[in-house]
């Protein structure tokens, strides 16, 4: 029964998916537009400094998302081969129930603790830079706040994904994304500045948390209520293992693609940031768009994994890893375009983010990125993390460049690094992936 809600679910969450992948690239190029439009290059610059800290969040995530997403497949799948034996099912119950409470309670007292970090960290940096003609310290306090609030709804949407509901996680992610930015752009267009991204995030924090609970009541009628068994499940020996190694490939992950802004409003200031800022946000528009479309497929490896249909998602991977490259080709081309049309109107977008040359380096290392995602899924559906190294060497080889060729602000290599080294990770990934089919 359980197999069967994934089934019927999936095709119809893929579409949901990419409508809220396509609604939140072309919202982002919307406010893109008009931050140039409205804001001064130094506001956009904070702009944009604000949008990329919410990445740093990153830490209080620290993969355990995607975990309890595995986890919680895996046992739902186990569930669908019990038929009516009670006691294993029992068993599978409770340990669900364990899973959920440990990540409800990670991201509770985690991101908590992150989120303050996240504000002194961030209030230093503003203090010192480009920031003191702005109204910025209560925007800047109040976004920190709600962007904890936000992590709080995490985990029960890994829950719900993992538990054959991804139609409802889309559904629930894209009304949250709908609501929170069109009352972003209707704060941008009356002129409140910075409070815009921060009333964008509470708002999204209201909504998700507001559809969520009826949902999460729902999974614990289905999968029943044992109260009376004990639970085997254990973090420290099932997710720890796997978790420390996501945890550096998450890091890793952040300062490849979210460490150039704050490193480049630190050295140079809010303009040359703003610039960066805004590449960074049609570059991952094309991962997010190409992503939507991957992420329903590939949420069901763990059950596929479970019910030991390994030659089947092994060429699933290759067939997924070759649509995900057109897509991100095709859409690379429909974005380098758009630029090139813009540059010939009033609004010239290419005066407020880098060059079309060092953007197009940029949109190779996409290809790269997106092309080499089903493999690290495939690889990563057994409950293991085995491309950690191949993630801190993303994250150091990025983060040294940034550094570098930030400081002497070189556009175009820093297009080129991005391309090289995402290539450089992709060919790696699909090694890993070619030795591991040759043993099963």
């Amino acid at each position: 029964m359980i197999i069967r809600l994934i089934q019927k679910n999936t095709n119809k969450a893929v579409y949901a998916s990419i409508g809220a992948k396509i609604y939140m690239s072309a919202i982002g190029y919307v406010i893109s537009i008009l931050v140039a439009s409205i804001f001064s290059q130094k506001l956009q610059g904070i702009y944009y400094l604000f949008a990329s800290a919410q990445s740093f969040l990153i830490i209080a995530e620290m993969g355990m998302g995607g975990i309890i997403t595995i986890f919680v497949s895996h046992e739902f799948g186990w569930l669908s081969s019990l038929g009516n034996d009670l006691k294993k099912r029992a068993t599978a119950s409770r340990r669900f129930n364990a899973i959920a409470r440990f990540g409800i309670c990670w991201y509770l007292y985690l991101g908590t603790i992150v989120s303050f970090f996240l504000y002194i960290i961030g209030f230093y940096i503003l203090q010192s830079k480009d920031a003191d003609l702005f109204e910025w310290k209560w925007p800047w306090a109040l976004m920190c706040m709600g962007l904890c609030l936000n992590l709080y709804t995490a985990p029960y949407l890994a829950i719900l994904e993992g538990s054959g509901r991804q139609l409802k996680v889309y559904r629930v992610r894209l009304l949250a994304l709908i609501v929170s930015t069109t009352i972003g752009v209707i704060a941008i267009l009356a002129g409140l500045g910075l409070w815009a991204i921060t009333i964008t995030t509470l708002i999204n924090f209201m909504v998700a948390a507001g559809c969520i609970y009826a949902e999460i009541k729902n999974i614990y009628i289905d999968i029943g209520d044992y109260k009376g068994c004990n639970t085997n499940f254990s973090w420290v020996k099932e997710m720890l293992p796997m978790q420390w190694r996501i945890s550096i490939s998450f890091l890793s992950g952040y300062f490849a693609y979210n460490f150039a802004v704050p490193v480049a409003f630190s050295i140079h200031g809010a303009i040359e940031a703003g610039k960066l800022g805004m590449t960074m946000v049609f570059v991952n528009g094309v991962i997010g768009l190409t992503n939507s479309y991957l992420n329903p497929k590939m949420v069901k490896f763990g059950v596929y994994i479970s019910r030991k249909k390994v030659g089947f998602l092994r060429r699933k991977a290759k067939k997924l890893s070759m649509q995900a490259a057109f897509i991100g080709l095709m859409l690379s081309i429909c974005m380098i375009l758009f630029i090139e049309i813009t540059s010939k109107t009033n609004l010239n977008l290419q005066g407020r983010m880098f060059s079309t040359l060092s953007i197009l380096f940029y949109l190779i290392g996409v290809i790269f990125i997106v092309a080499s995602m089903p493999f690290s899924a495939f690889l990563r559906s057994r409950k293991q993390e085995p491309l950690m190294k191949i993630s801190i060497l993303n994250g150091s080889l990025t983060a040294l460049y940034s550094i570098y060729f930030i400081n002497y602000w070189s556009e175009n290599l820093l297009g080129i690094c991005f391309a090289v080294v995402n290539g450089l990770c992709a060919i790696l990934i699909l090694r890993k992936f070619n030795k591991k089919i040759e043993y099963e």
